[in-house]
């Protein structure tokens, strides 16, 4: 499973801290009782209920087990949404290593297996996370300044859209087989299907060299020119080569190589606000996602 940064994100905030013993559970249990750390009696003597293991965000693990002053420095790294891989160099005595190291999360537990028991811990205290800054606080570098390669005028590939009772990325063609579906059926009408067809996908966006993004719209089948050349004196829309410029439109920005653009979005994740700054990727088929959009660079 190929993590992205939010995962990543909030995996490492979920770890770094102190951790220790909450409970333990046999495997060979009838009724797989967890039964609380001060109350289990292991046989080799261990007193499960002091260990703890410290995650720090650069991936070091101190593990402790003050009853015995052994204390192991180690490594852990997200493996999944919900896994972690560790080192235990020797903290345990186990006969099946891999499995000993592999850690989940499980009901706000991590835990992991240590031949016939499950081992859960519990964070008693939270670490340290250095806050890296905001995309749209970096200021960029000469380098970044110089990077242009993404301005130009790209056309809709797909766009958002209901296509009968599935909402997701579709083509012209998909939204378009639908709306004369709908429309035979008077469902919808000419307008309508202006709006939801020919509105998106006759749209262009472009990057343009001073930073910004801008959206051209097709002016609307269902308005006469006489109705356009009066918003336009007006001031209520701005025409260009034909088309209606949407908004004030949005910035793009470079940063330590890579492309971003403002979204303008308002979001938090588990109370915490997310960045509106999307980075832009092409997909394995060369298409950026720009929010409900994906777009194609047209040939200059």
């Amino acid at each position: 499973m190929k993590l992205d940064e939010q995962d990543l994100k909030w995996g490492m905030e979920f770890i770094v801290g102190t951790w220790k013993v909450d409970f333990v559970v046999n495997y060979w249990s009838n009724d797989l009782a967890h039964i609380p750390a001060e109350e289990f009696k292991a046989d080799d003597g261990h007193d499960y209920s002091q260990l703890s293991f410290e995650f720090f965000e650069d991936h070091r693990l101190v593990m402790k087990d003050p009853a015995s002053g052994q204390q192991i420095e180690s490594t852990w790294k997200q493996t999944s949404s919900c896994r972690y891989h560790f080192s235990l160099n020797g903290f345990f005595e186990t006969t099946n290593l891999k499995r000993a190291e592999t850690m989940e999360i499980i009901d706000g537990n991590l835990t992991f297996s240590l031949d016939n028991f499950a081992i859960g811990l519990k964070k008693v205290a939270e670490g340290t996370i250095t806050k890296a800054p905001d995309i749209g606080d970096i200021e960029p570098t000469a380098d970044d300044l110089k990077m242009k390669d993404i301005v130009g005028r790209y056309s809709i590939v797909k766009a958002m859209s209901f296509v009968g009772e599935k909402f997701g990325m579709f083509t012209r063609k998909e939204v378009a087989a639908y709306c004369h579906l709908r429309k035979a059926a008077k469902q919808m009408d000419d307008k309508e299907v202006w709006e939801t067809l020919d509105c998106t996908f006759d749209s262009i966006i472009e990057f343009t060299d001073d930073h910004k993004v801008k959206t051209y719209m097709p002016l609307p089948t269902y308005v006469s020119q006489k109705e356009i050349d009066q918003a336009v004196a007006n001031g209520e829309i701005t025409l260009v080569d034909g088309m209606m410029e949407s908004g004030d439109g949005y910035e793009w920005k470079a940063v330590n190589g890579a492309y971003y653009y403002d979204s303008h979005e308002d979001a938090e994740v588990f109370g915490e606000k997310v960045s509106p700054w999307k980075k832009l990727e092409p997909d394995k088929d060369g298409l950026l996602e720009l929010g409900p959009f994906l777009i194609k660079k047209m040939s200059d």
